[in-house]
């Protein structure tokens, strides 16, 4: 019987950020953010990731899984620490992947006893926006206006393709031009960019930040100018 997840699907569907919150908020566990990048840096990537498996309280979160599943000396690491883990003492573990066809394309990584795969499609309807909006929210302490929330949904409600990715940048985008009512004036797309990134870096302490419907209105501007 599978045990773990694997979280699978196109760009920009916040796949991420549900395994985080599912792990942190309705499991109640600590996460540990592993990625192949983290491991290759290290003088011993394989020992670091057995040593990775011994945090049993936890939930280990691989983001972006195909990049390690590509160093062979990495995924045959990963495949053993799953099959010895087997046990109820061992750790659970989620995966995130923009691979559409994970079960063909790592076909061992989904045996019995080790990954099942769960497809976080684009964001469908209302619902979704809505539940990805406050997951960005609160995530990065900022907060909308009965008038601004209610724009915010019924402008996403009529785009296509809608992603999270897209909802993120908007809302960071908001943020700082509430914080700085004239950056677009005193600041080059490079510099909004970087502060958009570093945003995206920061969880802050103090009391969120609440967004105004004239600042979503010139954050979707300035997105569709720039940022798509």
């Amino acid at each position: 019987e599978h045990k773990h997840l694997i979280f699978f699907g196109p760009p920009g569907t916040a796949k991420t950020m549900i395994a985080v919150k599912f792990a942190t908020e309705e499991l109640k566990k600590k996460s540990i953010m592993v990625n192949a990048g983290m491991l290759t840096s290290l003088k011993n990537p394989s020992g670091a990731l057995k040593n990775i498996f011994e945090q049993k309280d936890a939930i280990i979160i691989f983001d972006e899984i195909e990049s390690l599943l590509s160093l062979e000396s990495l995924k045959h690491e990963l495949l053993t620490c799953l099959q010895n883990g087997s046990g109820n003492k061992s750790p659970l573990v989620f995966a995130t992947t923009n691979i559409p066809n994970i079960k063909d394309k790592f076909p061992s990584l989904c045996r019995p006893g080790r990954f099942n795969p769960v497809l976080v499609d684009a964001l469908q309807n209302e619902s979704d926006i809505k539940l990805f909006t406050d997951m960005i929210l609160k995530e990065y302490n900022i907060s909308l206006n009965k008038e601004a929330q209610e724009y915010l949904l019924t402008t996403l409600r009529n785009e296509k393709d809608i992603t999270g990715a897209k909802i993120k940048n908007i809302l960071l985008c908001a943020k700082e031009l509430t914080n700085e009512i004239n950056i677009i004036k005193q600041s080059s797309l490079n510099k909004i960019m970087m502060k958009i990134k570093t945003l995206l870096r920061k969880k802050e302490s103090e009391s969120p930040l609440l967004l105004t419907k004239e600042s979503l209105i010139k954050a979707l501007n300035f997105y569709s100018m720039n940022l798509q």
